[in-house]
């Protein structure tokens, strides 16, 4: 500005003594802005985490080589300019680069379309076997069927080759469409903040005990249980619950209870023909049913069976509803209060909680899914009044989540969490009944490593018209130190075929010799 100015000279600067700069910057720390971690720096950077030597990155944490960046060993700048910087920064692409790349299915990835291209025909054959195989596990065939399937195709002029044409590819081509399929599992699990860990064990034909695992998430308020998986009981040191009776015995008491009813008058008229002397009974049977008759006309039993009928008729509502795999906690509050009715002469009883208390007793699961607690209140009540005030008409939670999902997170997210919380094991219990039909008595050597394969198969992978197999070949031949080599019987057999053609046209020239 002096410059500009006529008659002024540069001013000098302004020399400061130690002693001032000692004071200046005392003065700069007593007084400087404590900065801390802001958990919205997370929400668009899933590699941002927050630990006790500062922020780090994920993707630079296990791409990078030279590890000399801050944000490798641990950045105390709590400051969005530094996070940005990082960000736009070349090691920081690269990384990033490096771990979409990892993400993406092999079938998908360049390199994997350049080899399906190279390897066209090849590709093609396998593709063929492992959707035979695909088939023998959702239709509960045995292994041994894959040999004459694969003999079947090449009498349909159908290129199967000769390679991989046994048991043992059978049950390696299942093992790897059952590593693709438990993949994509994970990859749908890993979307939600809340699980649900389901379990039950049981005897498969073999009389061993298994235990069969489901896991039940919540996203955005659409439910889903998927199975991960079955394991052998072999005495592990858990505490399991001893049984209390067969399955699904309550709905079998009122079947039983209502047969009663309808055929009591034929079921007293024959217990009495089998009490007269004249009928051709022993004396045994003649007693039990002399017993039973007594039983059945005396007057406190039937009204016990009419008691028993109506008690049980809430109790089998209520034990339909938990059978359901999309059954709620909170839907069952209603049915459980209309047993207490029956029960206590129907006296009316409810339940009030508060959100309060329920954002208490969860508190530390909503801090570390990166929800925010004190919130959460607050967006119940504006949540409310936004749906009372809209003219929409809500058919499902997920119109819900797709309105107001942005606005009301927090709260949406609690409400996945309530949903997420499965009030029975009855997933388990059909997962017990989809077991039994792969491993019979005939099939009991069936190994845990093939009944896993097998059971993730039929429940997660598609039906035969939409399989796709590229991905588990794909999965197959990346695996292993050994290569592929799918043509390795196919030279052998092409080998076989000219030495017969010429053994047989040797048998014709001497034919003709010997005609000559």
């Amino acid at each position: 500005m002096w410059r500009f100015l006529d008659g002024v000279s540069q001013p000098k600067k302004k020399k400061l003594s130690a002693d001032d700069k000692r004071k200046y910057f005392n003065e700069y720390e007593k007084n400087k802005r404590s900065r801390s971690f802001l958990l919205d720096w997370k929400k668009e950077r899933p590699w941002l985490e927050n630990t006790e030597n500062g922020m780090k990155c994920s993707y630079c944490n296990e791409y990078e080589s030279k590890r000399q960046s801050l944000f490798v060993q641990g950045c105390k700048s709590y400051k969005i300019e530094t996070i940005k910087l990082h960000e736009q920064s070349k090691s920081h692409l690269k990384c990033q680069a490096c771990y979409h790349a990892k993400c993406v299915p092999a079938s998908m990835s360049e390199a994997g379309k350049l080899v399906q291209k190279l390897n066209d025909e090849n590709f093609k054959k396998m593709a063929i076997l492992f959707r035979t195989a695909h088939a023998l596990a959702i239709h509960n065939r045995p292994f041994t069927d894959f040999i004459w399937m694969c003999e079947l195709d090449s009498v349909k002029n159908v290129n199967v080759g000769e390679t991989y044409r046994n048991e043992a590819a059978a049950k390696t081509f299942i093992n790897y469409i059952a590593k693709n399929e438990i993949t994509k599992v994970s990859s749908r699990i890993s979307t939600s903040k809340f699980l649900c860990i389901i379990g039950d064990g049981s005897t498969d034909a073999s009389v061993k005990e298994q235990e069969m695992w489901f896991v039940r998430y919540c996203r955005e308020g659409i439910i889903s249980t998927d199975f991960i998986g079955v394991d052998s009981y072999d005495d592990k040191g858990l505490l399991l619950p001893s049984r209390v009776g067969g399955t699904r015995w309550i709905g079998h008491t009122a079947l039983a209870l209502q047969n009663i009813t309808v055929s009591y008058k034929y079921i007293i008229s024959h217990l009495g023909q089998l009490t007269e002397p004249s009928e051709r009974v022993s004396t045994d049977s003649r007693a039990k049913a002399y017993a039973f008759l007594k039983l059945l006309q005396t007057k406190s039993i039937v009204h016990f069976i009419y008691f028993l009928i109506d008690v049980l008729s809430v109790f089998k509502t209520l034990s339909l509803g938990v059978q359901n795999n999309q059954c709620l906690i909170s839907q069952q509050h209603s049915t459980i209060e209309s047993m207490l009715e029956v029960l206590r002469g129907y006296k009316t009883r409810f339940w009030n909680r508060r959100l309060a208390n329920f954002n208490q007793s969860f508190r530390t699961l909503f801090e570390k899914a990166g929800l925010y607690c004190d919130e959460i209140e607050m967006e119940w009540i504006m949540l409310k009044k936004a749906i009372c005030e809209n003219t929409a008409k809500f058919e499902s939670r997920t119109q819900v989540n797709e309105i107001y999902g942005h606005q009301y997170r927090n709260i949406l997210d609690v409400m996945d969490l309530t949903l997420t919380m499965s009030p029975s094991s009855a997933e388990a219990e059909r997962g017990f009944s989809l077991m039994k039909v792969p491993k019979t008595k005939i099939r009991s050597t069936l190994s845990q490593g093939s009944l896993n394969d097998l059971l993730i198969t039929k429940l997660h992978a598609p039906k035969i018209g939409d399989f796709n197999p590229s991905e588990a070949v794909y999965l197959w031949n990346s695996e292993g130190n050994r290569t592929k080599r799918v043509n390795f019987k196919d030279m052998s057999a092409s080998k076989r075929n000219q030495l017969c053609l010429l053994k047989h046209q040797m048998l014709l020239f001497h034919k003709r010799l010997r005609a000559l």
